[in-house]
């Protein structure tokens, strides 16, 4: 049995939510991820924090129904848009941030994967019964 997806009607919000944390997250200033036992940790981190920003974005519904693998596509496109304009505007010298190009191909990593799976997803499953 496939679980029950939340409908555009929680996941709408849930995106907004969501967006306003990573844009907080990674505008902070002088924020650094470091772990003693995983170097460049915070490339895992936006590769999946930018999987789940495009998971919400295509189960919320703002680019298209959610059985079609073109709004997967169309999400993929202005995910990438996003993370690029994310990571461009880390460089703003009062942030103390540095645009880092293996950040953005993390990003990309995430969005690219997470569309594939949600294309593959849409085309075999359908939309799921919306959360009431």
């Amino acid at each position: 049995m496939i679980p029950r997806i939340p409908g555009p009607r929680v996941c709408k919000p849930a995106f907004v939510l969501y967006a306003l944390a990573l844009v907080t997250a990674t505008h902070w200033p002088s924020l650094a991820v470091e772990s003693p036992f995983i170097p460049r940790l915070d490339l895992f981190i936006h590769t999946s924090v930018f999987a789940g920003w495009t998971t919400l974005l295509f189960l919320a519904g703002f680019l298209g129904p959610r059985n079609d693998p073109r709004t997967a596509w169309r999400g993929c496109f202005v995910a990438l848009a996003y993370a690029l304009v994310d990571e461009l505007t880390q460089g703003f010298p009062i942030l103390h941030r540095t645009v880092d190009p293996l950040d953005l191909a993390a990003n990309a990593t995430g969005i690219v994967v997470a569309s594939a799976l949600l294309a593959r997803w849409a085309r075999h499953v359908g939309t799921p019964p919306d959360a009431r």
